[in-house]
């Protein structure tokens, strides 16, 4: 991979992020929201308990929502190499986190309106769906690069072929 340490950085970042908002029923110790892995999350999710799935009767750092993005990262980031391989077309890129957007909107209008009451797996895959969004996304970016840098490569050894005739 051309970008293997870009890769693993990130890697590694989204595994200790996931790993984080598994809360502190993890380790077996009562749900402390002044806690910094707790606090850590403060401002990008609403941490409502009811909208948490608990570990060890605790609940998780992160609301279902929160939690289904975040995994959704993770496993998409694990899987992105496949994905690069598996020459799949990111023509859509822009429109699937578009969709993506807009089901969430869907969504939170859906229950602002009591057509239907979320649950927290249904919120954990409106979040998986969001967080796929966005590795699909970035796939697209990796590929970009991967395929500027191979056309360069070959317009250069053919400029050389032609050069040493």
């Amino acid at each position: 991979m051309q970008y293997s340490h870009l890769y693993i950085g990130i890697l590694i970042g989204l595994t200790g992020l996931f790993l984080l908002s598994l809360g502190n029923g993890v380790w077996d110790r009562p749900a402390a929201y002044d806690s910094w892995n707790y606090q850590m999350f403060v401002g990008v999710c609403h941490q409502l308990p009811e909208r948490s799935f608990t570990i060890n009767g605790v609940p998780m750092a992160v609301n279902a929502r929160c939690f289904g993005i975040f995994t959704a990262l993770l496993a998409g980031w694990i899987l992105m190499p496949a994905i690069l391989r598996s020459g799949c077309n990111f023509r859509a890129a822009g429109t699937v986190l578009t969709l993506a957007v807009l089901i969430q909107i869907g969504d939170y209008m859906a229950g602002q309106f009591t057509v239907w009451n979320s649950s927290n797996f249904s919120r954990f895959l409106m979040g998986a769906i969001l967080g796929a969004g966005f590795v699909y996304m970035v796939a697209d970016q990796f590929r970009g690069q991967n395929n500027n840098q191979s056309k360069t490569q070959d317009y250069g050894s053919d400029r050389n072929k032609l050069h040493h005739r």
